[in-house]
């Protein structure tokens, strides 16, 4: 079987996060070997189980000619079958689905019937199967889900294992997180420091994306409590979807909190590249996780990374050398790895090795491939 149409349904844009990102990228990537068709949600989440402010990126980064039908409301089943119904009516060879929590197993998983009943083969990229914040549904979800595709992609060992519990005979493609482009190219750091009101000579150890329990933020924040380097500064980025009051206290107890700089609000596409460029070191310190989008920006802009051992972390970083592994919920362990930092190695050539091995061209191919 060769793959001419394909129908590609989970998370685009004009929804926001590192998700319907990755999906952007890929479906560019599929792009370029056969004809794929993108759908979305026309509501992904009930508002009182999202914890953020909006789903939708900011009014002023909306695409006026974004062309993706909106067809599936995650709590009308009957738009479930009439999704499929579109879906189908453009006859795909294939039906591929982007798959990050239980939430979404009834929902996919009847488009992944449906496609089987009309004799097409459905592949799903699982980039999460255990969640962060697991409930007793979960597994029954995820078996729903899973018992409807013909294989997986996972893009770490541990979601491969979570992967062959559930389908302990079907087939499955590993496949690292590859490397954001869409962020542009690095600016001067001199200027993104400036931005901040950051000292040009400064180490600075940046802290991206949204801010939740597992993140770990805490541990970061009572790390550098201890780093008492007055070039020393801690970046902070990201939406907070915990109580902001805990890591505002945090800061003030810290005797170095004059060069903390926290920025928790929603960080527009546009403005990334300045967080990035300004950083010498990117840190996540997660006390779970499977991969990390975030890590893959930072290989976009030759970041090095300091991360925790959990997930799929340390298996994007150490066999590469792109940055240091430590242990989980070790403030002695982290604050020792940033310190590593002040001295200002370079792993540019390290990073340079993973970005080449691993690309969304290739990806896209294994994919088509598996459907033979």
């Amino acid at each position: 079987m060769s793959v001419k149409r394909l129908a590609f349904f989970s998370v685009f844009h004009p929804y926001r996060g590192g998700i319907a990102q990755y999906n952007e990228a890929l479906l560019k990537a599929f792009s370029t070997h056969c004809e794929a068709n993108a759908y979305t949600f026309s509501r992904q989440y009930p508002s009182l189980l999202f914890p953020g402010t909006s789903q939708l990126v900011p009014a002023e980064s909306m695409r006026e000619n974004s062309h993706i039908p909106r067809l599936l409301d995650t709590l009308n089943p009957f738009s479930w079958r009439s999704t499929a119904k579109e879906i189908l009516a453009s006859k795909p060879d294939a039906l591929f689905l982007s798959y990050w929590m239980p939430f979404f197993g009834l929902s996919m998983g009847v488009l992944a019937r449906e496609a089987h009943k009309a004799g097409i083969k459905v592949g799903a990229i699982m980039h999460n199967i255990t969640p962060h914040e697991p409930s007793v549904m979960d597994k029954h979800l995820n078996q729903y889900f899973v018992n409807g595709l013909d294989f997986g992609v996972v893009m770490s060992k541990g979601v491969s294992e979570d992967f062959r519990r559930l389908a302990p005979q079907k087939p499955f493609i590993l496949h690292p997180h590859p490397v954001y482009t869409h962020f542009g190219k690095k600016i001067a750091q001199e200027e993104a420091r400036q931005h901040f009101g950051i000292p040009e000579d400064a180490t600075v150890y940046l802290f991206f994306g949204l801010i939740r329990a597992y993140k770990g933020l805490d541990i970061l924040l009572k790390a550098f409590a201890q780093m008492l380097q007055p070039q020393a500064h801690l970046l902070i980025a990201g939406e907070c979807y915990e109580p902001l009051e805990r890591y505002e206290k945090l800061i003030q107890e810290c005797p170095n909190a004059q060069n903390i700089h926290f920025h928790a609000k929603y960080i527009p596409d546009s403005d990334v590249v300045t967080y990035f460029s300004a950083a010498d070191v990117n840190v996540l310190p997660y006390r779970t996780a499977t991969q990390s989008g975030v890590l893959s920006v930072a290989y976009h802009f030759d970041i090095p990374v300091i991360v925790t051992d959990v997930g799929g972390l340390r298996e994007a970083v150490e066999p590469y050398q792109s940055g240091l592994v430590v242990n989980p919920n070790d403030e002695s362990a982290l604050k020792a790895a940033m310190e590593h930092f002040l001295t200002k190695p370079n792993y540019a050539q390290a990073i340079e090795s993973f970005k080449m091995k691993y690309s969304w061209t290739e990806l896209a191919a294994k994919i088509l491939e598996a459907y033979n």
